[in-house]
């Protein structure tokens, strides 16, 4: 009858011990495996010469979209000889960052995608199709969580900045 006892209360004290731990351990996973933080750049003044606007941080410049594309025409498909194909280019362009983009929006907005960064400081600037700057401002940028978590991060946006042209 003792060792009955005894086996309860170890059981007893196991129990409370895993229920403890089970404190430490965390229900939420984190399904965001990457995301894109945006901030919108609204340009004031003649934007008839601007081609690209581009934001800057940390050594990194954002490469360009352009104009948003049209919706892609319904497409057939070919058989193609192989041999017929251009040459594919060798290298990608090396100021080409798929995930760090600006797109134009309309002649006056413009959508820099950051990839994951959220950077307090940027500098913008807009140039002509020579690359030439036609204007050029650094901001500090505040943040605001779109989607996710504190804890597992996710999209975040910026208010709206302006440049003056």
């Amino acid at each position: 009858m003792r060792a009955h006892g005894f086996g309860t209360l170890a059981a007893t004290a196991a129990i409370a011990v895993l229920a403890g731990c089970a404190g430490f351990i965390t229900s939420e996973a984190c399904p965001a495996i990457g995301w894109s933080n945006n901030l919108t750049v609204d340009l004031v003044g003649d934007t008839a010469p601007v081609d690209v606007v581009q934001v800057c941080f940390d050594g990194r410049c954002s490469s360009s979209r352009g104009t948003q594309p049209e919706p892609a025409p319904t497409l057939e498909f070919v058989t193609v000889n192989p041999e017929e194909l251009p040459a594919l280019p060798s290298e990608t362009p090396p100021d080409w960052d798929p995930l760090f983009v600006s797109s134009k929006i309309d002649d006056g907005t413009w959508v820099v995608h950051f990839d994951m960064s959220a950077p307090e400081a940027i500098s913008v600037r807009a140039l002509d199709a020579q690359a030439q700057v036609l204007a050029a401002d650094t901001y500090t940028i505040t943040w605001t969580r779109v989607g996710g978590s504190e804890q597992c991060g996710g999209p975040m946006e910026a208010g709206r900045i302006t440049l003056n042209l």
